[in-house]
């Protein structure tokens, strides 16, 4: 579990360093005066991780260690604590980027696309259960 921690905490970081070297004043605002969005963000982004993690802890236990699910676990929860902070924290700018540098400068974006994309290799080539059998009991 450590390890998963330190890679999130490791995407986490790169995606949001980016956004911050992309960045121009007039690009980017901060939006602290918004503190109801604040809670609102926060306990969405506890909520999502929660369930992520009792997603994985019942995946492990009916499947065993798949690696390509821990690929997903750890990219979708990196992603979604990073647009959190953007939400919480910045408003604007991503939309000014060039489309050339947009993956280079939104990796959380990235992020999101890339664990789907694992997710749908994973229950593709998980042949011990069916999808539906595993969301029944969440």
């Amino acid at each position: 579990m450590l390890y998963r921690l330190i890679s999130i905490a490791f995407l986490v970081t790169v995606d949001q360093f980016t956004r911050y070297m992309y960045s121009h004043s007039i690009w980017y605002t901060i939006n602290l005066d918004k503190e109801g969005l604040k809670g609102f963000f926060l306990i969405y982004i506890t909520l999502l991780v929660l369930v992520i993690i009792k997603f994985a802890v019942k995946y492990d236990k009916l499947y065993g260690y798949r690696p390509l699910f821990n690929c997903f676990f750890v990219l979708f929860i990196a992603a979604a604590i990073s647009r959190v902070i953007d939400m919480i924290i910045f408003s604007g700018g991503r939309d000014f980027i060039p489309i050339g540098s947009y993956i280079i400068a939104n990796p959380g974006d990235f992020y999101y696309f890339l664990s789907l994309v694992i997710l749908a290799i994973e229950l593709y080539n998980n042949k011990k259960g069916r999808l539906s059998d595993f969301i029944k009991p969440l």
